[in-house]
């Protein structure tokens, strides 16, 4: 299995280490795949694809069959989930592929471009972010679909986000250390420096 972790990565924190290192402890996985957004991703303090890439390769140095995707960096155009997923799918035919996404995305899921096709077509790796019982939502909302969602069990519910980081950068417990160090030499996040 392909696993695809979305984001803006911006910047990319302990809990989406976390969150990896679960990923891939989950059965067959023979990839899991890090696409940060591109640049044209309308998302407010939006640091460059260039920082964000260059942090998510120091976070994910250590673990093991971890990759970073510029499909969405290279793109003329910001992509939809389903357009990015069905590409990476392309290059992995025998596979079957999975998209990862918080709580807080599965319930704005319906919103999404295609999303009926996006559950049909690719699995659905949820990780709680809040307290919301996961499982009960997917049935009631998503009925004969919920069997393409897997809760991943064991991720600690972590008080911890970019933007919680990027309100307060002294926040610097939120991070790895690598990734503050960059943040640091590069004087990325400081609104001093803008």
């Amino acid at each position: 299995m392909i696993i695809v972790f979305g984001g803006a990565f911006n910047p990319p924190t302990k809990a989406h280490q976390e969150i990896i290192k679960h990923l891939l402890t989950l059965p067959r996985v023979k990839r899991v795949i890090v696409v940060p957004v591109g640049d044209h991703y309308e998302k407010s303090e939006l640091e460059s694809a260039e920082h964000r890439i260059e942090m998510l390769k120091l976070m994910l140095e250590d673990l093991p069959k971890v990759s970073i995707s510029t499909l969405e960096v290279d793109g003329k155009k910001a992509l939809k989930t389903i357009e990015t997923m069905t590409l990476i799918q392309k290059y992995y035919p025998h596979q079957k592929s999975a998209f990862v996404m918080g709580t807080d995305n599965l319930t704005q899921l319906k919103t999404w471009h295609k999303y009926e096709q996006l559950i049909k077509e690719f699995n659905i790796i949820v990780y709680n972010r809040t307290e919301l019982d996961v499982q009960g939502y997917i049935e009631e909302e998503f009925g004969p679909l919920a069997s393409q969602f897997t809760l991943l069990e064991g991720v600690p519910v972590m008080p911890v986000s970019s933007t919680a980081f990027r309100e307060n950068p002294a926040n610097i417990e939120l991070l790895p250390e690598n990734v503050v160090t960059y943040i640091k030499e590069n004087r990325l996040y400081d609104k001093s420096s803008h």
